[in-house]
């Protein structure tokens, strides 16, 4: 059926499902005027702050911001990409989502994947349970875990040896050529020299690591139980994880996901642990909404995925020198981000699993997660510590890290960096004005361009996004207008790609243009922006002509 239009399936399903209704299943909606109104379902929420719009087939949330269409409300929501929310869409209504081509293809192939992906995780399930598991069973039962942790989690073992999944593998027959060749590409198997290969997993404890959206295996973590070595003599790493593959990003995926998503959707919060048995343990004494990174550092993609999916993050590390510096590389990738963040260190030596073990211990959890920090006084201090001296030089050398590290991410919200100046003036003893001058000073020794003369002609420059925005806004406004405003200023002369792809759209498709028909997430955000901002300002004017005729 390729020759259904992309776009024209969209806009099917989307008329499909009124937003008005769909946001009705989760969220207790009441009409007011042209609107509906509830209490927002991304933040706590005590008085309705989200506005729903038949009219538009928008939402938003004048508290915390989240806004969208029904697609963006679905991936919110549900905490899933735009194809899921497309098909949860399609479903709901009856509608058949088409395969393109290439799609099908891809799909196939990531069919074959998983079924060689199930296939290896029902392998070491079954060695876990047998004799050659009973070190691993040990282990993880001296370490405290029932039973029925270790079901839910699907913990497995690889046993030592060269060959013991290889062989398993070519049980397959006429497939098992390609079926290896695959396995290779997903880390399950290495390749020696001639060709043949050998298991990549041995005697390890395995953590299969399941897709988010449905009950599937995209990879595996393996635990080194430590009664074979490397022929060199050296000690194989105590951790390895499956490789990145088609199906598989280690960068963008959380452990515990999938066995927590309905708690984490429901309560918009993650415990952002360091390891696969942290949230085993965590989820065994009744904390759901644990999660970890595996076994690599918290990136950028991470933090993509945990807005899209909570509102608060508890980031709870161990407290030895590697905890304490990933939390503070973890928190200052946060700065900025509008998540609500604290940071629980615990005592060196101890973690989340070993205390929550202790006596008292889920209380103790408990209690260190209501005590979390804020990430900017635990940043300042852990400057603090790096410049302990008390002259000139040690205060100048930690103003001008603090500067760079924790109030750069604010720099162009005036709002929140004078909170977050605030806050490191309440660490330091100083006051806020003292920060705020010496972060300009430090930027614009940092960067001098930026921070010329009012009348230069960088700063000249700086001002033609504002200007570039009023003119998309009178676009917006009156669409029939835009081929003129666009000759006043051409679309190759604006400065900001993002708003100049978008007057570009508005400009081809004028009262036509849809949120639907805008693919990129941070062009259609701002379009949505602007719409509200039209929609305001709208409301605001027929409120005083409202009133004058009175």
């Amino acid at each position: 059926m390729s020759g259904i239009p992309i776009e024209d399936e969209r806009e099917r399903i989307r008329d499909a499902n009124p937003i008005e209704d769909v946001v009705a299943e989760y969220v207790d909606l009441v009409r007011r005027g042209n609107v509906f109104k509830g209490l927002c379902p991304f933040h706590p929420d005590s008085n309705p702050s989200m506005d729903v719009n038949p009219q538009r087939q928008t939402y938003r949330c004048w508290s915390c911001g989240e806004h969208g269409d029904v697609y963006s409300f679905i991936q919110m929501i549900e905490g899933v990409e735009f194809p899921e929310a497309k098909q949860k869409l399609a479903d709901r209504v009856g509608i058949e989502v088409h395969q393109y081509r290439s799609e099908r293809g891809r799909e196939q192939e990531n069919e074959q994947d998983f079924r060689i992906l199930e296939r290896a995780a029902n392998w070491f399930q079954r060695q876990f349970q047998a004799e050659t598991g009973s070190a691993a069973r040990s282990y993880l039962q001296s370490r405290g875990f029932d039973d029925s942790t270790l079901a839910r989690f699907r913990i497995g073992y690889a046993p030592p040896g060269w060959s013991h999944l290889n062989d398993d593998l070519g049980l397959l027959g006429d497939e098992a050529v390609d079926v290896r060749r695959r396995a290779f590409q997903l880390g399950l198997l290495k390749e020696k020299d001639g060709g043949r290969y050998y298991d990549a997993f041995r005697d390890r404890i395995i953590f299969p690591i399941l897709d988010y959206r449905r009950e599937r295996v995209i990879g595996f973590g393996g635990r080194h139980l430590g009664s074979a070595e490397l022929a060199s003599g050296d000690a194989p790493p105590k951790y390895i994880n499956s490789p990145e593959s088609k199906v598989f990003s280690k960068k963008r995926v959380l452990y515990g996901r999938r066995e927590g998503r309905l708690e984490i959707s429901r309560e918009r919060r993650v415990i952002l642990c360091e390891g696969y048995t942290d949230v085993m343990m965590a989820h065994q004494y009744g904390f759901p909404t644990a999660v970890a990174t595996l076994g690599t550092a918290f990136t950028d993609e991470h933090v993509v995925v945990l807005k899209r999916l909570v509102s608060h993050v508890d980031l709870i590390l161990d407290g030895d020198e590697a905890g304490q510096m990933a939390a503070e590389r973890a928190c200052e990738r946060f700065m900025g981000t509008g998540l609500e963040v604290r940071v629980v260190i615990l005592d060196d030596g101890v973690d989340p699993c070993d205390l929550l073990l202790q006596e008292q211990g889920k209380q103790r959890f408990e209690e260190l997660l209501e005590s979390g920090v804020d990430p900017i006084e635990f940043i300042v201090k852990q400057i603090q510590g790096r410049h302990p001296g008390q002259g000139a030089s040690a205060a100048q050398q930690m103003m001008e890290e603090i500067s760079r590290v924790v109030l750069d991410p604010y720099h162009d919200q005036q709002v929140a960096l004078e909170a977050a100046a605030g806050q490191v003036a309440r660490v330091i003893g100083v006051t806020e004005p003292m920060i705020l001058a010496d972060h300009m000073r430090l930027r614009q020794q940092r960067s001098p361009r930026r921070m010329a003369p009012a009348n230069s002609e960088s700063t000249q420059k700086s001002r033609l996004p504002d200007e570039e925005e009023a003119i998309l806004v009178a676009m917006m406004r009156d669409p029939d207008q835009a081929e003129l405003l666009l000759k006043l200023r051409p679309v190759e002369l604006w400065s900001d790609p993002l708003r100049r792809s978008l007057a570009i759209r508005i400009g081809q498709l004028g009262r036509n243009l849809d949120p639907v028909h805008i693919e990129d997430d941070d062009e259609k955000s701002l379009y949505l922006d602007l719409d509200a901002r039209v929609d305001r300002e709208n409301e605001i004017t027929a409120d005083d002509d409202r009133e004058s005729v009175r």
